[in-house]
């Protein structure tokens, strides 16, 4: 069967018809016998193989350890590509032109390295590439403004992530929405010692038991083609690209990589079969593998947010098909427009399509422990910066003003605690750091059915745990976390920006610059 596409027919019968018409139309964008969530997204099957990372025919792979070209500029041409990528090659620019392969690649980085990218802006308009996730040590400073059309700046940093899986993306102040969901964003692994003993234990290889999934909306029009909006939420969702994706997968351990690059939408991953959900291994979160795994049945996922999974499959039979599925939670996030399904209705992302076992027929259960530990967390009492969420008239605001008004100048390089309080009337809020990752100590409050995710007495979800870069605030909830400024290790002429995680949000002015004194030796 030929990809699947979403036409004007389509847009017309289901995307434009509301939520109520989607749900009680026969065929309701899914399949019966499945008992799949409505998905509204454009793919009644989902028969078109997913692009895997790894494989000859799939996206581009490289070792990011090497000096890389960067062009952000137009993707590929012809059929239904993304009409921007992040193209990229070794080296020099001469083998950036004659890159084979060009979209936004998979990066492959090892921890300790040195990375280093001369990044160029071939689009007519101004662009800011954002490292998401990576925890370096910047050698050279980053570009004060935006990156103009024309312009070129060098990246380069020695990589101190333990192994996980990162994301890059542009976040060009009032153009990240747009510029993310016509294709700026891409995927970033990082490997230690600890990664390559794991892999070899469960027998995962890239592309067959070890699966990078990027999850992706945009807006399609009438002909299945990109188009330009400002608006939040897309009318088609990808994996990998793909609308309507399957995944042919062994009866094994398999790793699922997953990655929120929509714009502004969060869901809550799981993988089902018949409508059952289907228990996992939580194994990393946003910056990398987890000291201690945990058993759960999803998680939620906020824009830019990572989680893994190894999902064990090897009792599955043949011919078996499981979904990724976003599922239901409550959201009121309805920014300037309905979107169609609103955030927080169930759907279906990709088919894993269970085949033979492997060769290897792994015996070992599940690890339980897994990474080197964290530092114990600080005490939960004691002082903290406290930043109020509120919704004024429809619009985003933080204590009644923008973030961007002013830097916030922090007197000292140490640990911190923040606590946000989202109002009970408002909208989940995810929030993210960029360039240090944080801990989550405490959640209180909150919506019953968020409440209802807790394992930890403070009220933490299971992929709060480990080192993050995005958190969620909830309606009525108040969450603390805990930020050590002295683990940030760049000059201070490089700073921080921390804020919204929503594109749409981010875009209308909810970040804010945190500047760190100069660095003591």
């Amino acid at each position: 069967m030929p990809p699947r596409i979403l036409h004007r027919r389509d847009i017309l019968r289901y995307g434009l018809a509301g939520l109520l018409s989607l749900a009680t139309h026969p065929l309701a964008w899914a399949v019966a016998s499945e008992r799949l969530p409505v998905t509204g997204f454009g793919a009644r099957t989902f028969d078109t193989p997913v692009p895997l990372h790894g494989t000859p025919d799939g996206p581009a792979l490289l070792e990011a350890c090497q000096p890389l070209a960067v062009s952000i500029g137009p993707g590929a041409p012809g059929g239904n590509a993304a009409p921007f990528a992040f193209t990229m090659a070794r080296n020099t620019a001469a083998a950036l032109e004659e890159s084979s392969h060009p979209g936004s690649p998979l990066l492959r980085l090892q921890s300790g390295c040195t990375f280093r990218a001369r990044v160029s802006n071939k689009l007519t308009t101004p662009c800011t590439p954002f490292w998401r996730g990576l925890l370096a040590d910047w050698q050279t400073p980053l570009p004060a403004s935006p990156l103009e059309s024309g312009a070129e700046h060098t990246y380069a940093a020695t990589v101190r992530n333990r192994a996980g899986t990162l994301l890059y993306q542009a976040l060009t102040p009032g153009m990240a929405a747009p510029q993310v969901q016509l294709g700026l964003c891409g995927l970033m692994l990082v490997e230690d010692a600890t990664e390559r003993l794991f892999a070899r234990q469960y027998d995962l290889h890239l592309g067959t038991t070890d699966l990078p999934l990027l999850i992706h909306d945009c807006t399609l029009d009438g002909l299945g083609a990109y188009a330009t909006t400002q608006a939040a939420f897309g009318n088609a969702l990808l994996v990998n690209g793909v609308i309507g994706g399957v995944i042919d997968v062994p009866a094994a351990f398999v790793r699922l990589r997953l990655a929120n690059g929509c714009a502004s939408r969060i869901l809550d991953v799981a993988l089902q079969h018949a409508g059952k959900d289907l228990p996992v291994t939580l194994i990393g979160t946003d910056c990398g593998l987890l000291p201690f795994t945990e058993r759960v049945e999803g998680s939620f996922l906020g824009p830019g947010e990572r989680v893994e999974y190894l999902a064990d499959l090897r009792d599955i039979p043949a011919g078996t098909d499981i979904y990724l599925v976003s599922r239901a939670f409550p959201s009121s996030y309805f920014p300037g427009r309905t979107a169609i399904p609103p955030e927080g209705t169930p759907f279906a992302l990709l088919r894993l399509r269970v085949g033979a076992p492997t060769a290897s027929r792994i015996t070992t259960p599940a690890p339980m422990r897994l990474a080197e530990p964290l530092a114990p967390l600080p005490a939960l009492g004691g002082p903290a910066r406290r930043v109020s969420i509120v919704w004024p008239h429809g619009l985003h605001a933080i204590d009644g003003q923008a973030w961007t008004d002013t830097p916030l100048q922090l007197p000292h390089r140490q640990r911190e605690t923040w606590e946000f309080s989202n109002a009970a009337d408002g909208v989940p809020y995810p929030l993210y750091c960029g360039g240090l990752a944080f801990r989550v100590l405490t959640r209180r409050s909150g919506p019953p059915a968020v409440q209802a995710r807790a394992t930890h007495p403070e009220g933490r979800h299971p992929a709060d745990e480990g080192l993050k870069d995005t958190v969620i605030i909830w309606p009525g909830e108040t969450v603390r976390i805990s930020l050590d400024f002295s683990a940030r290790r760049a000059p201070a002429a490089i700073p921080l920006v921390f804020g919204a995680a929503r594109l749409d949000a981010f875009d209308a002015g909810q970040r804010r610059t945190i500047v760190l004194p100069p660095l003591t030796r």
